[in-house]
C-alpha cells in the first residue's frame, strides 16, 4: 500500500514537472475593435494534435477537436495548427488565455499562457477646437442606429442615418455624419476619457468600437500645411531639447520614428521619407495624401514620459480658379465643390484671411458683414446676394477631408457698376485744336476707345491720360464726327456720334472776309473819286484849250473876214458848238 502511494506521489510529480516545463506565457498588446490571432511555437504544430482547447481566464472558450469546432461565439475561431483567431475584439476580451494541446491517446503535448492586453485606440483632441471620432468599420447594411456612449454613458444617438444630427442630448457640441463620425466642437479638457460607438439593427448590436480621447492644451499644439509631394517640418515643442535625448514620434498609435542616443530610425511607411534631429524636429519628405493626420511626440526622461506635444499636418491641394466679374446689385453663385469621392467634415469659406461663412456637419455659421447676405450649401458652393464694390476681392473656400486632408479653392471676385450711356463735350481750342471730352458715370476700371467718323480708330499717342484717359485732343482737323466707346469688365457702351466744327474760328473768317470786302469797296470809291477828278482835269484842260482854240479863230475870221462866206463861220460855230456839249 505505501509503495502505491509512493508510485503515484512520483508519477505526480513527474507529471507536474513535464507540465510545468511543456507551460509557456507570452503578453499579447492589441486595440480593440482590431482582430486578434493568438499563434502556437512551430515545435507544437508539428506534433500529432488530436484535440484543442483554449479557455479565457479558466472558462471553456473554444475546443477543436477530430476537425470540429465546438465554439459558443461566432467571433471565435480555431485554425488546425492550434492558432485561435478572435474578431472585432473588445474591451471584455482583454484576460488571459490558455490553450492545451492533446494526443489521440489523451496525453497533454503542450500548454501555453497569453496575457491579452487590449487597449482603445487613442485619439487626440486640442482644447478649444474641433475633432473627430472616425470609424473603422464600415456601417453594415441593417444598421438602424448609432449609438455612441462616453464612459459607458449615452452622449448622442442617430436612429436615421440619413437624418443626421437628430438627437434628444442637450449638448450641441455633438453631432453625427452620415458614415457614422462623432464631431465635437469647442472641446474641452474634461472630454478627455473613453468612447464607444454601437451599431444596432434594432433588436441586437451589430458592431462595436472603442477610442480613448485625450486632450491637449494649445500650447502643446501646432498645425502644418505641406503640398502633396512636397516636404514638411514638424516640431511643436516649445523648449530646446538636448544632446542624448530620447522622444518618439507617433501617428494613429503608430510610431513614426525614434531619436535615441543621437541616433534616428524611421519606422513602416516613412521608411527613406523622414528625417529627424536632436531639437525635435520631424521632416517628412515626398508627402502623400495618407500623411495627414496628428502627430504626437514623446520626450523620455529615465525611462518615463516628460513631456507631450502635438502638430497637425494637414496634406493639401490648392486650386486658382478663374477670375469672376460681376455687376453690383446681382447674385454671385460660385459653384466651387468639393470631391465627389471624399466626405466633408468641415467646409471654411473666406475673404482673404476673414471668415465669412462654415459648414460644420449640419451647422451654418455667417459672419459679418456678410451675415445677412450669404447661404452655402452642402456640396461647398456659396451665394452671396446684394453685391457691393466692397466685395471685390480674393475669396478662398477649404474643404476638411478625414486625417487632416485639405483642399483649397481660390477665386478672385470684380464688382463693377453697369456702365451709363457717355456724352461727349467738344472744345475747340485753336483753328487747327480740338478738345474732346468724354462724360461718363464711372471712370475707375474703364477702358475707353475713341471713334473718328465713325470708322477710324484714334490711336493712344492722341489721349491725354492725365485725366483718366476722357481726355481727346485733336489737331489738325477741324471738322467731322466723334464718338466715344467705355467699356468695364462687367458692361460696355458708347455714345452719340457728335459732329464738330469751331464755330468761333468761322465767325472770325467771315469778318476777315467782310473787312477785305469793306477795303475793296474803298479802295473802288477812291479810284472812282481819283477817275473823277482826272477827268475833270481833263476837261478843264480841253477848255482851255478850246477857248484858246476860238481866241485863235476870231483872230483868223478877223483877218479873212473880208473874203470867205457867211455859210463857213455858220459851219465853225455848230462844231463848236457840239465840242462845247460833249
Amino acid at each position: 500500500m505505501h509503495v502505491y502511494l509512493l508510485l503515484l506521489v512520483l508519477e505526480w510529480m513527474i507529471s507536474s514537472f513535464l507540465y510545468a516545463k511543456a507551460t509557456t506565457f507570452s503578453t499579447v498588446h492589441s486595440e480593440m475593435g482590431n482582430s486578434l490571432i493568438l499563434h502556437l511555437e512551430k515545435e507544437v504544430q508539428e506534433k500529432q494534435i488530436h484535440e484543442i482547447t483554449w479557455k479565457k481566464d479558466k472558462a471553456p472558450l473554444a475546443k477543436l477537436k477530430n476537425g470540429t469546432l465546438h465554439s459558443n461565439s461566432m467571433s471565435v475561431h480555431i485554425f488546425p495548427n492550434g492558432t485561435l483567431l478572435l474578431r472585432k475584439t473588445r474591451n471584455t476580451d482583454s484576460g488571459n488565455y490558455t490553450v492545451e494541446i492533446y494526443s489521440k491517446d489523451g496525453k497533454s503535448l503542450s500548454k501555453a499562457v497569453y496575457g491579452v492586453y487590449l487597449a482603445a485606440p487613442t485619439v487626440y483632441g486640442i482644447s478649444k477646437k474641433s475633432l473627430f471620432l472616425y470609424l473603422k468599420n464600415k456601417i453594415q447594411n441593417n444598421t438602424q442606429s448609432i449609438i455612441w456612449k462616453k464612459s459607458d454613458t449615452g452622449v448622442i444617438t442617430v436612429k436615421h442615418l440619413s437624418v443626421p444630427d437628430i438627437s434628444k442630448n442637450s449638448d450641441t457640441r455633438y453631432s453625427v455624419f452620415e458614415d457614422g463620425t462623432l464631431r465635437l466642437d469647442d472641446v474641452e479638457q474634461n472630454d478627455t476619457g473613453s468612447y464607444t460607438v454601437e451599431q444596432s439593427d434594432g433588436n441586437k448590436i451589430l458592431d462595436t468600437e472603442y477610442f480613448e480621447l485625450i486632450v491637449f492644451e494649445t500650447d502643446y499644439f501646432e498645425e502644418e500645411e505641406g503640398q502633396e509631394g512636397d516636404s514638411a517640418e514638424l516640431n511643436p515643442l516649445p523648449w530646446r531639447m538636448f544632446n542624448g535625448s530620447h522622444f518618439v514620434w507617433k501617428k494613429d498609435n503608430s510610431t513614426v520614428a525614434e531619436y535615441k542616443l543621437e541616433s534616428a530610425t524611421c519606422f513602416k511607411q516613412f521608411q527613406n521619407r523622414c528625417e529627424v534631429d536632436g531639437n525635435g524636429t520631424l521632416k517628412l519628405t515626398r508627402l502623400q495624401k495618407d500623411d495627414g493626420g496628428i502627430y504626437i511626440i514623446h520626450l523620455y526622461e529615465n525611462g518615463m514620459i516628460e513631456e507631450v506635444g502635438a502638430v497637425c499636418l494637414f496634406i493639401s491641394n490648392t486650386i486658382e480658379d478663374s477670375p469672376i466679374a460681376m455687376t453690383t446689385g446681382t447674385k454671385a453663385h460660385l459653384f466651387i465643390k468639393a470631391s465627389p469621392s471624399e466626405k466633408v467634415y468641415d467646409i471654411h469659406w473666406k475673404k482673404r484671411d476673414s471668415h465669412i461663412a462654415q459648414l460644420s456637419g449640419q451647422s451654418y455659421n455667417y459672419y459679418w458683414p456678410y451675415k445677412n447676405r450669404i447661404s452655402v450649401h452642402q456640396n461647398g458652393s456659396v451665394e452671396i446676394h446684394k453685391l457691393k464694390k466692397d466685395d471685390s476681392g480674393e475669396y478662398s473656400v477649404e474643404f476638411f477631408y478625414k486625417h487632416g486632408v485639405k483642399e483649397k479653392r481660390i477665386v478672385s471676385i470684380s464688382v463693377e457698376d453697369s456702365l451709363s450711356r457717355p456724352t461727349v463735350k467738344v472744345q475747340c481750342l485753336s483753328e487747327r485744336e480740338v478738345k474732346f471730352e468724354c462724360l461718363s458715370n464711372e471712370y475707375s476700371g474703364v477702358s475707353l476707345r475713341w471713334l473718328l467718323n465713325e470708322e477710324t480708330p484714334v490711336t493712344n499717342k492722341t489721349l491725354n491720360s492725365k485725366r483718366k484717359n476722357n481726355i481727346l485732343l485733336l489737331r489738325g482737323k477741324l471738322f467731322g464726327n466723334i464718338s466715344c466707346h467705355v467699356e468695364n469688365k462687367v458692361s460696355k457702351n458708347k455714345s452719340d456720334v457728335v459732329p464738330f466744327f469751331c464755330e468761333v474760328f468761322l465767325t472770325v473768317r467771315v469778318i476777315y472776309l467782310l473787312v477785305c470786302l469793306c477795303s475793296l469797296v474803298i479802295l473802288l470809291i477812291i479810284a472812282f473819286f481819283i477817275l473823277m477828278c482826272c477827268k475833270s482835269q481833263y476837261k478843264a484842260r480841253r477848255q482851255r484849250c478850246y477857248q484858246r482854240q476860238i481866241f485863235l479863230n476870231d483872230e483868223v475870221e478877223d483877218d479873212d473876214s473880208e473874203g470867205n462866206e457867211p455859210q463857213s463861220n455858220s459851219e465853225d460855230e455848230n462844231e463848236d458848238q457840239r465840242s462845247q456839249t460833249e
